[in-house]
This record gives structure tokens, C-alpha cells and sequence, in this order.
């Protein structure tokens, strides 16, 4: 590679990198609602059944749409299912945090 190549190159990727952040920093992103709700109750013969969480825990979450099912198998076996949609990253608040991983897997949500 030539060193005119290299400085064409490294000079496309800081206006690309430029151009990014200005599209995204600073602006109110719309967030389209995604439809959790039309995710099936019956996968691969087990039945799903809504399971609500106590509001302080859906704020605390933090999500814009949530789905949080038990899918029950014939002989029993249960799978708990949660699935949070987060339309946008709010400043200052943490995707998910070590402690909120520990209380969902301790099943003290």
C-alpha cells in the first residue's frame, strides 16, 4: 500500500466516523415499538403463560416493551423466558448492571 493510499484511507475513515456521530449524538432517536406480544405461546410443544413483574421492577428495568413468560412442557419442565426491548440506551443509565443479573438468576425479581 502506498502511502498516499494510507492517507486517503485513514482520512475516509475519520469522516465516516465523523459523520456517525453527528447522526447519532445529541438527537432524539424515534424508537419503534416491537410487537414481544406476538411472540408464540406454544414453542416446540410447550405452552407460554405470561408471567407480570411488580411495577417497581418493569421501572427499574427501565425497558420500553417487555415479555417475561413460563413455558411449561407436558412432563413439566418449565423455561423462563424474558425478553426486554430498550428503543434507545437513556444517558447515564447501564444496559444491565452485575446485581440486576443476580436477582433475575436468583429468581428474587
Amino acid at each position: 500500500m502506498s502511502k498516499k493510499s494510507f492517507w486517503i484511507s485513514l482520512l475516509l475513515m475519520i469522516v465516516t466516523i465523523a459523520a456517525v456521530q453527528e447522526m447519532h449524538v445529541g438527537k432524539n432517536v424515534v424508537v419503534w415499538k416491537k410487537d414481544l406480544d406476538k411472540l408464540p405461546y406454544t414453542i416446540g410443544g410447550m405452552q407460554g403463560i405470561d408471567v407480570p413483574l411488580e411495577a417497581s421492577v418493569a421501572r427499574e428495568l427501565g425497558t420500553d416493551v417487555y415479555v417475561f413468560r413460563n413455558y411449561t412442557s407436558a412432563d413439566g419442565r418449565v423455561i423462563n423466558v424474558y425478553i426486554g426491548y430498550y428503543g434507545t440506551r437513556r444517558e447515564g443509565d447501564p444496559i444491565t448492571t452485575p446485581k440486576d443479573a443476580t436477582l433475575v438468576r436468583d429468581g428474587r425479581y
